[in-house]
């Protein structure tokens, strides 16, 4: 078969038969990709790789095709969050928190001139992922 060679950062999201969308860094040889023709691709090998230059579009799904893997357009520090006896994908609290950014620039077009933090961000997420890292931090002890 074909190889295929994936560049991401370690916490950016990709979708696997198992687990849905997980973050690169907890990725494992053998792990199974989902395919952007309908099929699978096994993880062969792993390596850190240093790289210029970070793109992180954002599509109305939330998923991109990227070297023939899906992908999330989102970042993640944890797979999934447990909180209050729910367990909860990071890639959807992603997208929940993308809506009213998805609503303006693309059914409305009202983003022409988007703007971006220190880390790349968009303005539109940067705060409130500021906010859901400072939320993670916490110890609620629930």
């Amino acid at each position: 078969t074909e190889s295929t060679s994936l560049k991401l950062t370690k916490n950016h999201m990709v979708f696997t038969k198992l687990a849905n969308a997980i973050p690169a860094t907890i990725l494992n040889i053998g792990d199974v990709l989902l395919s952007a023709d309908g099929g699978t691709m096994t993880v062969e090998s792993i390596k850190l790789v240093s790289a210029k230059g970070v793109f992180a579009p954002f599509t109305p799904s939330g998923k991109i095709v990227v070297d023939g893997v899906i992908a999330s357009t989102y970042i993640s520090y944890d797979s999934k969050l447990s909180m209050f006896g729910l367990e909860i994908s990071t890639q959807w609290i992603a997208h929940s928190f993308e809506f009213p950014h998805r609503l303006a620039c693309h059914y409305f077009g009202k983003c022409p001139n988007e703007q971006y933090d220190d880390n790349g961000v968009s303005l539109w997420l940067s705060h409130p992922l500021r906010f859901w890292l400072w939320l993670l931090g916490l110890h609620w002890g629930l």
